[in-house]
């Protein structure tokens, strides 16, 4: 069973996690049909060289060098359907090939057997509009050699019946692979966009569309080594609507969810570029604010609380004034991330005790 693993191995060589499916099943048919052409065309190779039929010989030589160099130029770790050189040099060497052998017919006149394995190579390789286009164009092509009057496009002669059911089945080959390689691609393309969807909801709060806990716990630990690395300062900053549990015992929850929809857009349109806001919980939102001090963090923090001190909310009464609360922390090179959250909780909880609507700044004092 080695030479099944040898197999395996070989046809997933330049394979990686980085590609999604379809970028590695791709290049696992390369590698097979690489293997597979070559074998094939250095057989018809020698066979033609043996009936000295040098110039078959060279050709049919020169489409496995063709094979080769489409493999070679295939670029590792990168998608696959964007690089056009191995997917046409594969295409055109093996349309090289399929001419070659309806040209001279193969051995016993059986050699136009073999042009069925091109619609499904093409239409995979090329894509089903490209795929389609180019075996419309082999099919006005083949016809042309196979009626040309008197066969004088050929080494050899067919039967009129033989050409034209051989056309005519091809045709019905290229119709059944173009519907399956169709589907196969919508159904690849729906897995994918529901992967992504899945993704999406996986990192994300369903209500507000903010990132949720564990995006940010991901997104902490990118941010903590590049500030460590920049020695540059990271700034932790934990907010909460003061008094939320009464708008959604007095108006309703649906009223609640729709402030906090609107907060997290107001807070989305007042943050920085490189700054990050998360639903922590509730109607906690946590900020991340790169390249960021004690002094600029708290700017932030009462630009967002005037905002929002300033915002009606369509959906309560005019005289309702909605207000958050904010507690600042500076995530320290001996600071952990949850050490740093937590300091930032104490100033949250420091600014709603002393009447909420403010902005706090962790210290010392607060640790007890």
């Amino acid at each position: 069973m080695n030479w099944v693993k040898n197999l395996t191995r070989l046809c997933r060589l330049g394979c990686s996690r980085h590609l999604n499916e379809d970028d590695n099943r791709r290049i696992c048919v390369t590698n097979l049909f690489t293997l597979f052409g070559v074998v094939l065309t250095l057989s018809f190779a020698i066979n033609a060289w043996q009936k000295h039929s040098t110039w078959m010989a060279l050709c049919i030589f020169g489409v496995c060098v063709l094979l080769l160099a489409a493999r070679a130029s295939l670029a590792p770790e990168k998608r696959v359907e964007k690089q056009i050189l191995p997917a046409s040099l594969l295409i055109i060497s093996i349309t090289i090939l399929m001419s070659i052998l309806i040209i001279s017919g193969g051995i016993n006149n059986t050699g136009p057997l073999w042009i069925f394995i091109l619609p499904p190579l093409a239409l995979f390789f090329a894509g089903h509009q490209h795929g389609l286009l180019l075996m419309g164009l082999f099919v006005i092509f083949m016809s042309v050699l196979l009626f040309y009057p008197d066969d004088q496009l050929l080494a050899t002669s067919y039967s009129f019946d033989y050409k034209l059911r051989l056309v005519l089945s091809f045709v019905t080959t290229i119709l059944f692979s173009a519907v399956y390689e169709y589907t196969r691609q919508q159904n690849f393309n729906t897995i994918q966009e529901l992967n992504q969807k899945n993704n999406y909801l996986a990192l994300h709060d369903q209500l507000t569309g903010l990132p949720n806990r564990r995006y940010l716990q991901n997104y902490l630990a990118r941010e903590i080594a590049r500030a460590e690395r920049h020695h540059q300062s990271l700034a932790i900053m934990l907010c909460d609507i003061d008094k939320f549990k009464r708008v959604n015992d007095q108006y309703g929850h649906d009223c609640g969810d729709r402030v906090l929809i609107e907060t997290a857009q107001l807070i989305l349109h007042a943050i920085r570029k490189q700054d990050l806001v998360a639903r922590w919980g509730g109607e906690e939102f946590l900020f991340v604010l790169p390249e960021t001090g004690l002094a600029q963090a708290e700017v932030l923090g009462n630009l967002v609380r005037s905002k929002l001190s300033q915002h009606h909310f369509a959906i309560l009464p005019t005289d309702e004034q909605i207000t958050m609360s904010f507690g600042i922390a500076l995530l320290a090179s001996e600071t952990t991330i949850d050490e740093a959250i937590c300091q930032a909780d104490k100033a949250l909880y420091c600014a709603k005790h002393r009447g909420r609507d403010q902005v706090v700044i962790y210290d010392s004092a607060m640790a007890s």
